[in-house]
């Protein structure tokens, strides 16, 4: 009788033991061969205890994907990735003042290259004169860029815009309908009001913060 046949015939006490890992269930083993399960089974944001079974040599048949995975739980480059803090805005705000007449307009501007080209212009003593009676307009030194530019805009009360087929500026002090050509520059934050006065206003327009390549004095 071979050795088959005779552990074929012995009682379940008499059998050897299988060789696995003592305390590990049949499906233990094949966890290593997953080094996604190995992270989760030791990664910081478990609170479960390590199983034993997992503390514990593999086989050699998944030796390196265990290997492997405890590299990974173990590099620095995973923790620093987890506690890195966000990226500082790498835009500094751009801001303008307009004085009219003892009164300052403080206003925001936006960042696309035609409000990138006034600020190129500054500082600037423009006269604005009513138009519409909604809105105050002021002719520029030059035309300004108009790249990336939209089709048009939709102005609302306080806006800063340049109409790109005339070549101006315009400040609404009304809702208006959508114009082709129209590009937002801004937002006038304080002093909004002071452009409902009627009849022409000479203004110095001035930058407060951001860069301007030209110095700040008129």
């Amino acid at each position: 009788m071979n050795q088959h046949h005779a552990t074929r015939f012995m009682s379940p006490a008499d059998r050897p033991m299988p060789l696995q890992m003592a305390g590990a269930s049949e499906a233990h083993p094949l966890e290593f061969a997953d080094p996604l399960r190995r992270l989760r089974l030791c990664g910081p944001d478990s609170q479960a205890p390590m199983p034993s079974h997992a503390r514990l040599k593999p086989p050699g048949t998944t030796r390196r994907a265990f290997i492997g995975a405890l590299l990974l739980c173990s590099s620095p480059l995973r923790s620093k990735a987890a506690s890195a803090p966000p990226h500082p805005a790498s835009e500094q705000d751009m801001k303008l003042q307009i004085r009219l007449d003892g009164q300052a307009l403080d206003v925001h501007l936006d960042d696309n290259p035609t409000a990138h080209d006034l600020i190129s212009l500054l500082p600037l003593r423009l006269s604005l004169d009513d138009y519409a009676a909604t809105e105050k307009i002021a002719s520029l030194p030059r035309r300004l860029s108009t790249a990336q530019a939209p089709r048009g805009h939709t102005p609302r009360a306080g806006d800063l815009t340049y109409y790109a087929p005339w070549g101006n500026l315009a400040l609404f002090h009304k809702d208006f309908s959508f114009s082709t050509g129209l590009i937002r520059l801004g937002r006038i934050e304080i002093g909004m009001e002071y452009l409902a006065r009627p009849g022409r206003l000479t203004s110095d327009w001035l930058m407060v913060a951001g860069k301007s390549d030209r110095a700040n004095t008129l």
